[in-house]
């Protein structure tokens, strides 16, 4: 019975780890032609002095997508622990902590993008919807991953205390 157990945890972990590479090789292709275009308007500015507004655009996304890459990595690394059976680990909060820091990074380029978007074509309601929308999202769903990082930082410091138990 176990057997079989471990053979669909296997499945879901296997597809789990498909997805995350299928979502790596997208976005992979996403920042090559945004680095591309990137090019294509940075060189545009540069020959005729152009709006920087497209320009700072594609250097939120190339950020965005930076980091979206280190959430990514730091996921793999925490799925591969958890398949370990290495659940309340010290590294996994740790591990969740980064994520939440990424998150953290992700809402503080998206409201940097629509200030600086926002205030170069002098409108002023596009900061309020970007804030509230995806800022204010991205911020709170660090916050709810950070303490769940707490809460496996607690449960590793009782798993410890148990394990010394006799």
């Amino acid at each position: 019975m176990d057997m079989i157990k471990n053979m669909k945890e296997d499945k879901r972990v296997r597809a789990f780890k498909t997805l995350i590479v299928m979502m790596s090789i997208v976005y992979i292709l996403g920042f090559i032609s945004a680095c591309l275009l990137f090019l294509k308007e940075l060189l545009s500015f540069l020959k005729q002095g152009e709006n920087f507004i497209p320009l700072m655009l594609y250097i939120q996304f190339l950020l965005q997508i930076g980091v979206f890459f280190w959430i990514l990595y730091n996921l793999s690394k925490l799925l591969a622990q958890i398949v370990k059976n290495r659940i309340f680990d010290a590294g996994n909060s740790r591990i969740m902590e980064r994520v939440a820091y990424g998150a953290f990074a992700l809402a503080a380029i998206s409201i940097g993008g629509a200030l600086i978007t926002s205030l170069g074509h002098g409108r002023f309601e596009v900061i309020f919807g970007e804030i509230l929308g995806n800022g204010l999202q991205l911020f709170l769903l660090g916050m709810g991953i950070l303490v769940i990082a707490l809460v496996f930082k607690v449960g590793t410091r009782m798993k410890k205390e148990q394990d010394l138990t006799v």
